[in-house]
This record gives structure tokens, C-alpha cells and sequence, in this order.
């Protein structure tokens, strides 16, 4: 396992904007929520660091219904069919911390709680970002974009899969067996795809879900 702080800087302002329900067709936010976006974005900056870790694992075969590694299989069509000569699987973790959710719960209007919870998946999501990078930089390979349970068709018990190739409580996350809900609540899981050439490395191009405020350009 490899475990690292990871340099996520102050996050954007569209990127807290796109977390809150703010697209590119709807009506701008009042002023008072940009003021509190920015409050919000400097306060984050003197709560903590991002903490990533990830194991690398190789893979076992794919077939049509997922793919096999060591200590189990990733029963998803999908992520499949997004690299289907992947040479190994990447098992990740990221988290903003204890003290992160602390700062989220001290939210002293419902405004301010949800622009706290929001700027926390932005600097959650850069990590993640930072972590692939790292990831690619280790191994000399090419990463597919992060894959978590609950995404598409990857139940969330796929939460124990990701979770038996790392030890008990690593990055400070804890998984709780009978939600497979994680804590802290800024916490990601994840695999990733590793491919000395990925072809199709964007899961959203498998997806119908075209609406989706998290899709990416395909």
C-alpha cells in the first residue's frame, strides 16, 4: 500500500457552484451565496490535508459480466467494457478527514452547511484527481477515470471488496458493514483501471444518464 498527503489546493468557485446544483443553463445564485462560497473556500483552507492511499492488484481475466482480481470480482458490465485490456486494477482510497466533517456539522445556517458539504466533494474529487495522477506517474501506465460502488451498475457492496485490500482503517476511513456507508463522510472509494494504452478510459460514454450534473465530456 501506498499512502500520501495529497496537495489539493483551494477549490474553484464553479466547481463549488457545479456541486450545488448550478449548471450552465440554470439561473445564477443570489449574491449572498457567492459570498458565502468564498467564506467558505478560505475556512476550508486552514481545516486540514487530503490523505489517498491505493494498493495495485493484477488482474485476473475480464469477462461480460466484470472483472476478477485476486480477492474478488467487480460484478459491473460497464466498467468492463471501459478497459478491456487492462493489465491491473488499482484499489484507491481518499479523505478529507474527521475534522472536516466537524467543520460541515458547525454550519451555522442550512446555507452554510450545504456550501461547507459542497466545498468538501470539490477538495475530495481533486484528490482523487491527484491520486490517479500519482498513480500513472508510479506504475508508467495509463489510468481509466475512478470507478466507485453505487456508480452505475457496481453495487455498494462493492464497498468490501476495495476495503479487504487495505488495512483496518487506512487514511482514517472507516467502513460500516451494514450500510457500506463510510466515515468520515468525506471520504472516497475507488478502483481504477491500469493500461499501458487505455482506448476507453470514460465511463459516462456507457452511460443514458445524460442529465447528470457529475457527467463528464465524452
Amino acid at each position: 500500500m501506498k499512502e500520501s498527503l495529497l496537495g489539493v489546493g483551494l477549490p474553484e468557485e464553479r466547481d463549488v457552484l457545479r456541486c450545488l446544483g448550478y449548471g450552465s443553463h440554470s439561473q445564477p445564485p443570489h449574491d449572498e451565496v457567492f459570498q458565502k462560497i468564498r467564506e467558505c473556500v478560505g475556512e476550508a483552507g486552514r481545516i486540514g490535508a487530503i490523505r489517498g492511499a491505493y494498493i495495485a492488484s493484477p488482474v485476473k481475466d475480464i469477462d461480460e459480466q466484470g472483472i476478477d482480481t485476486e480477492k474478488g470480482k467487480i460484478l459491473s458490465v460497464k466498467l468492463a467494457r471501459i478497459a478491456p485490456d487492462a493489465e491491473k486494477i488499482v484499489f484507491g482510497l481518499v479523505s478529507a478527514g474527521e475534522i472536516f466533517d466537524i467543520w460541515i456539522e458547525a454550519g451555522r445556517s442550512l446555507l452554510d452547511s450545504c456550501i461547507r458539504d459542497a466545498v468538501g466533494t470539490v477538495l475530495v474529487e481533486s484528490g482523487v484527481d491527484l491520486l490517479l495522477a500519482q498513480i500513472g506517474a508510479d506504475t508508467g501506465l495509463k489510468t481509466s477515470l475512478p470507478f466507485s460502488p453505487g456508480y452505475c451498475d457496481w453495487g455498494l457492496n462493492g464497498q468490501e471488496l476495495i476495503f479487504s485490500y487495505f488495512p483496518s482503517d487506512s487514511v482514517g476511513i472507516k467502513l460500516h458493514r451494514d450500510s457500506f456507508s463510510m466515515t468520515p463522510g468525506k471520504s472516497v472509494s475507488f478502483v481504477t483501471c491500469l493500461s499501458s494504452e487505455m482506448k476507453t478510459g470514460n465511463p459516462c460514454r456507457h452511460c443514458s444518464l445524460k442529465a447528470c450534473f457529475m457527467r463528464r465530456a465524452t
